[in-house]
C-alpha cells in the first residue's frame, strides 16, 4: 500500500506509490505521486476571483439573473392576461347567450299577453252590457257564453327560466349591463309579484261564484248544457248576480297585465341593442312598441 504523509513544515503532501507500482519505471514521474504545495490550489481560487472582480463578473451575473428572473415574470403575466381575456370573452359570450334566452320568455310572455288582452276587451264590453241592462233573453240563449263572464278568465304565467339563470350569473354582469340588469330585476320583482297577487285574487273570485251559484242553485251543474228560461233570467235580473259581475269587473279594472306588457316590450327593445343583433321583431311585439 502507498502513504500519504502532510509535510507540515514545507507544505506539502507527499505520496508514495504501492509497492507494486515502484516496480514500474517512470512511476515517479506520475503527478499525483509527486509532491504538490496545497496553496497552489488556494493561489488558484484567489485569481479567479480577483479576475472576476476586476472584469465585473458578479455584477454582470446579477443582472443577467435578474433579465431572467423579469422574462419569467412578464411571461407569466402574459399568459394569466391571456387566460383572463379568453375566460372574460367566455362569460361575455355566455352572458349574451341568456340575454337571448331572456328575449324569447319576454317575446312568449307579450304574445300570451296579447291574446289575453283581446279577451279582456271582449269580456268588458259584455260586463257593460249586463250593468246596463242591455241584454235580453234572446240575447242570452242565441249566445250562451254570457253567462260564463264571471265563472273564467284567462290566465298568465310568466316565463322567467332566462332571468332566474341571469340571477345565477351575476358575476359576469359588467357595468354597461347594469342599467337593463337593474329594469329586469324590477320587471320579474314588483311587476311579476302585482301579476302573481292579480291571478291569485281572479281564481279566488271565481271559486267564489262558482260556489254561491252551487250552494243556491241547483241546476247549477247543468247550465254548461244549455241554459233553460230559468237561469236566462237568473243572469238577466238576479240582482245578486248582477253585483259579483260588477265586483269582477272592478277586478279586471285593475289587471296589471298592460303594465307589464308594455315594460317586457321596451326591454325587448333594449336587449336587441344591448346583444348587438339587428333581430327581426315579431308583429305583435311592433305593436307593443309603438302602441302601449
Amino acid at each position: 500500500m502507498g502513504a500519504v504523509v502532510f509535510n507540515k513544515k514545507e507544505k506539502f503532501v507527499e505520496v508514495s506509490p504501492p509497492e507494486e507500482l515502484t516496480k514500474i519505471k517512470y512511476c515517479q514521474n506520475f503527478p499525483i505521486f509527486t509532491k504538490q504545495p496545497t496553496n497552489q490550489m488556494i493561489n488558484f481560487f484567489r485569481k479567479t476571483r480577483k479576475k472576476m472582480a476586476d472584469d465585473n463578473r458578479p455584477l454582470k451575473y446579477m443582472r443577467y439573473a435578474i433579465g431572467e428572473i423579469a422574462l419569467v415574470v412578464i411571461g407569466i403575466l402574459i399568459a394569466l392576461s391571456i387566460n383572463n381575456w379568453n375566460e372574460r370573452k367566455k362569460n361575455q359570450e355566455k352572458l349574451m347567450n341568456i340575454f337571448i334566452e331572456i328575449q324569447n320568455d319576454l317575446s312568449k310572455d307579450i304574445l300570451r299577453l296579447d291574446e289575453i288582452l283581446i279577451w279582456y276587451k271582449k269580456t268588458d264590453s259584455l260586463i257593460y252590457l249586463v250593468l246596463n241592462d242591455s241584454l235580453t233573453m234572446e240575447d242570452y240563449k242565441d249566445n250562451p257564453n254570457i253567462s260564463q263572464i264571471t265563472y273564467f278568465y284567462e290566465s298568465f304565467d310568466i316565463h322567467a327560466n332566462g332571468f332566474n339563470n341571469l340571477m345565477n350569473n351575476l358575476n359576469y354582469i359588467e357595468s354597461t349591463h347594469q342599467p337593463i340588469v337593474d329594469k329586469l330585476k324590477n320587471l320579474y320583482t314588483e311587476n311579476k309579484n302585482n301579476t302573481d297577487k292579480f291571478n291569485e285574487e281572479i281564481v279566488d273570485q271565481i271559486l267564489m261564484n262558482l260556489k254561491n251559484l252551487g250552494e243556491t242553485k241547483k241546476w247549477a251543474s247543468k247550465r254548461l248544457y244549455g241554459l233553460t228560461s230559468e237561469m236566462r233570467e237568473y243572469y238577466l235580473n238576479d240582482p245578486f248576480y248582477i253585483n259579483s259581475v260588477n265586483y269582477f269587473n272592478i277586478l279586471l279594472y285593475n289587471m296589471d297585465y298592460l303594465e307589464y306588457r308594455n315594460n317586457a316590450s321596451l326591454i325587448y327593445s333594449d336587449l336587441s341593442e344591448l346583444i348587438g343583433k339587428k333581430m327581426e321583431f315579431p308583429i305583435h311585439l311592433i305593436n307593443s312598441i309603438h302602441n302601449p
